[in-house]
């Protein structure tokens, strides 16, 4: 660490409060939860008052496990997973073994200069996690991390500037945070009413002509002739499903007959098989988003394989739409992927839109909310949600001039591209306010906060105070028994009976832990790890984490 400002001192965790950890009840006891006491786990914990909790256990719960009651107004802190993750309990509650609590010797250190201190520690804590999928730190690097200890005065000059400072940084985010839904809302009701007639009402100009144009074509295609027309009962449900809408100058056709025959609506490669280095892109449904395409993690698939798709290569231009998981997503496809001779997976409807169709106007009509609408009244499956090709195909399609088409698309890209640029906007400050909490917080912590005062107690003279204090205390005076078993006091190994700590554990099988066990059993830790031993035919360990405070135990089943 570097060098604390005058007047400082330092200590380690362990110091500066009295901690433990909770414990989860048996979980198939039902007598052990669904009670009136609080039960948090590390997803309760909010980086402030904790005020909440999503479940609740009952007393049975707590006095058959390692579960403890803690007061209202603990530190607590997540040990594994998020950790460093952090709360102030709220009211009286209990915790499962994932989070540390700490019962502040306030007489040493304010709680809130603590909390924020751990707050501005939160990336390293959780750098220093270990484990597999889930990583952790124990209580015993926790007890043992550096604490700065600045004079108590300036701790609660410290922590008053960071409550009035912080509240207004996290006002200030609060806000920001509701950014992207407005924008999102915004996006969506500019491509309703672009969708709905509403944007372009102001447009005039003779239609007659085009639709002539789209009509012959149809008629001249023997297979899009015998395609039939939108039916009364189609347009009824999809009108219905766009809301407000001003058709009147625009005529509907099924999507289906807007494309060419030679392709119609497929979808692409059924098996694309294992990912390759060197191979063909292929877009999956995860890849279309709306109106883009990613291009970050395209799947690249044998040439071989993609041999057999001809069909649905792409040539620029065409439309594709997520037929499988997110459903409903639109977008163009681009030159760029032309480029890259990318193809389509089964996952992705391919719309190849004729030349007097604008295929933007489409994947917008798709993409809109009377679009998507239309497309989720279609979606079948459990598992695997998804739509069929012979839906898309009968999509009804409000078809404006392809002028109005193409006013429509520049209408919207423009409203769009502000709508972008506030975007970034808010990504920067955001960017900015996020790092602004964790300078203020530096700064504190460095004593350029506040103003010192040279009047203040140092902090060494107040730490020694504390330890002379703590040294002459009894040395049991502050021992506690959680689960209020009668034991002998400082057993020793020699003079443990048969079953000794068999004989602590519940009797009802449920869960305690190692930690708890050897604290009731008021034996060192060599010779309980030694009496274990002699017992594990009588006591199984059910809990293989990493950190040796977690582990827990149960009685064997005989």
């Amino acid at each position: 660490m570097s060098e604390l400002p005058k007047g400082w001192s330092h200590t380690t965790l362990n110091e500066v409060g009295s901690w433990g950890s909770g414990g989860t009840p048996k979980r198939t006891n039902k007598d052990y939860y669904d009670g009136k006491i609080p039960w948090l786990v590390i997803g309760d914990l909010n980086d402030g008052l904790v005020s909440q909790s999503k479940n609740t256990i009952t007393e049975l719960g707590v006095q058959n496990s390692s579960a403890k009651l803690i007061d209202e107004g603990t530190l607590l802190i997540a040990m594994y997973g998020s950790i460093g993750k952090l709360g102030i309990t709220g009211f009286k509650c209990a915790t499962n073994q994932a989070i540390a609590n700490c019962t502040v010797n306030e007489e040493l250190v304010n709680k809130k200069y603590l909390f924020y201190y751990l707050k501005s520690r939160q990336e390293h804590l959780l750098s220093m996690g270990k484990g597999g999928a889930q990583q952790n730190i124990s209580q015993t690097v926790l007890k043992a991390y550096y604490c700065p200890i600045a004079p108590q005065n300036e701790q609660n000059r410290i922590a008053e500037k960071l409550d009035s400072i912080l509240v207004k940084v996290d006002a200030a985010q609060a806000r920001l945070d509701k950014i992207p839904n407005i924008l999102k809302r915004f996006r969506q009701s500019v491509l309703a009413a672009a969708t709905s007639g509403e944007l372009t009402k102001d447009w005039i100009l003779s239609i007659d002509q085009y639709y002539c144009e789209v009509d012959k074509d149809i008629t001249k295609d023997k297979k899009l002739s015998k395609l039939s027309k939108v039916t009364e009962q189609e347009l009824k449900l999809t009108t219905s499903l766009f809301g407000k809408v001003n058709w009147s100058r625009w005529k509907t056709y099924p999507l289906e007959q807007l494309v060419g025959s030679s392709r119609g609506i497929p979808y692409g490669i059924v098996q694309t098989g294992e990912a390759k280095s060197v191979g063909i892109p292929t877009i999956r449904c995860g890849d279309v988003k709306p109106l883009k395409i990613l291009m970050t993690a395209l799947k690249k698939v044998s040439a071989e394989i993609e041999s057999k798709y001809i069909r649905t290569r792409l040539n620029g231009g065409e439309v594709l739409l997520a037929i499988r998981g997110t459903v409903g997503h639109a977008a163009v496809a681009t030159q760029e992927l032309v480029d890259l001779k990318a193809n389509i997976s089964r996952e992705v409807a391919m719309i190849p839109v004729r030349d007097n169709v604008d295929s933007k106007y489409i994947a917008m009509l798709l993409q809109s909310p009377g679009g998507y609408r239309c497309l989720a009244e279609k979606v079948r499956g459990v598992a695997q949600k998804g739509i069929n090709l012979a839906d898309v195909k009968r999509f009804v399609t409000p078809l404006p001039s392809l002028e109005e088409q193409k006013e429509i698309v520049r209408r919207v890209e423009s409203i769009f591209t502000m709508a972008d640029t506030v975007e970034k906007q808010y990504l920067d400050v955001k960017a900015r306010t996020n790092r602004l909490t964790q300078s203020i917080l530096a700064k504190a912590f460095r004593g350029e906060l506040v103003a010192q005062d040279e009047n203040d107690e140092p902090a060494e003279k107040l730490l020694s105070k504390i330890q002379n204090e703590l040294k002459n205390k009894p040395k049991n005076a502050t021992r506690r028994t959680t689960n209020a078993k009668s034991v002998v006091k400082n057993m020793k190994l020699e003079d443990a009976p048969v079953g000794y700590l068999k004989n602590l554990m519940p009797k009802d099988e449920s869960e305690i832990q190692a930690k708890q066990l050897w604290q009731d059993s008021k034996m060192t830790i060599d010779d309980f790890y030694a009496q274990l031993k002699k017992e594990l035919i009588n006591i199984e360990e059910i809990n293989e984490s990493l950190d040796p405070e977690a582990r827990t135990l149960k009685v064997s089943k005989e």
